[in-house]
């Protein structure tokens, strides 16, 4: 019965927000960048630790790292 009311109260929150015009979903590049940076930086450390290999496997660009 719980998850029922979880599911309408759901419902109800994208139907009010879409009835004002609320988008559901802005990009957030201003908070990824950095997280990423942390994460890749996080990465590199690891592999370096274990010495599993000298790189992550992500470039600082995003961008999958050339094998």
């Amino acid at each position: 019965m719980l998850d029922a009311m979880g599911a309408t109260g759901i419902a109800r929150a994208f139907a009010y927000g879409g009835t004002i015009g609320e988008p559901i979903w802005e990009p957030g590049h201003e908070l990824g960048a950095p997280r990423h940076r942390v994460l890749v930086e996080f990465l590199e450390r690891f592999h370096a630790e274990f010495g599993d290999t000298p790189r992550a496997p992500v470039s600082p660009e995003g961008t999958p790292a050339a094998p």
